[in-house]
This record gives C-alpha cells, structure tokens and sequence, in this order.
C-alpha cells in the first residue's frame, strides 16, 4: 500500500518511530534532561532497524543526553546496543527466567524497581550535577 501511495499520491515514505518524536516535540522535550530512560518489550539484534527506543537513543544523542534502555526481555544482539552510536547501559526488567504470564504481572513493579537502581548509579556517578 506504502508504494501505491507513493506512487499515486507523491507521498514520501518515514520512518515511523523517529516521525512519532518529531511530531511529539521530543527534541524540544529533552532540553534541560540530564538522563532519558526508554524502554520495550524486547530488547535485540532488531532495536536499531526502526523500533521506537533507538529512534528515543538516536534523538538523545543528537541532544547530548544519555540514554538507559530497560527491556523486558534481552534478545540475541543485545550487545552491540550499547555504546557510542546506542544507549548508555540496557538493562532487563527481569530479575531471572520467568513465565510470560509472571512477567507481565510484576512488570510494573519490577521496571519501577530497574528504573530506581539506574537513577541511583547516574546519581552516584556524578550524573545531573
């Protein structure tokens, strides 16, 4: 349908996630942040190929803010996410192997409880000063 439209239409196709930011006014958002923390389901090898938390990495990068991701699972390829180009640090949001059906009842508290851990080590490490 993207190529009919184009076709048809002159319409240009965007990447969806980083157009969701910009239409959001994220740029304009991150003035003033000292850390970003952004997050998914799962976290892989397919993060940089259009998932919303590389387009949320990419964005803080540009602004000079670093960035933390918490997935609920880590996938193959998750190591090359950190680093210059990525996050700062991916974390999991689960403590150890789990059902599917566990996991998203302590989702909340236990991403509260990641997302605490990550704020203190930024703050221990001199972070927003």
């Amino acid at each position: 349908m993207a190529v009919a439209l184009c076709a048809a239409l002159g319409a240009t196709l965007a990447p969806g996630a980083a157009w969701v930011l910009e239409a959001a006014g994220f740029a304009q958002a991150l003035e003033g942040v000292a850390l970003c923390l952004t997050g998914e389901g799962q976290l892989d090898g397919q993060t940089p190929r259009g998932k919303a938390p590389w387009a949320v990495a990419q964005a803080c990068r540009a602004a000079g803010v670093p960035v933390v991701a918490i997935g609920g699972d880590l996938g193959p390829g998750v190591e090359a996410l950190s680093g210059p180009d990525g996050f700062a640090a991916v974390f999991s949001a689960q403590p150890g192997p789990s059902s599917l059906e566990d996991a998203l009842d302590q989702a909340a508290t236990r991403l509260e409880a990641v997302a605490e851990q990550v704020v203190r080590l930024f703050l221990a490490g001199g972070g927003a000063q």
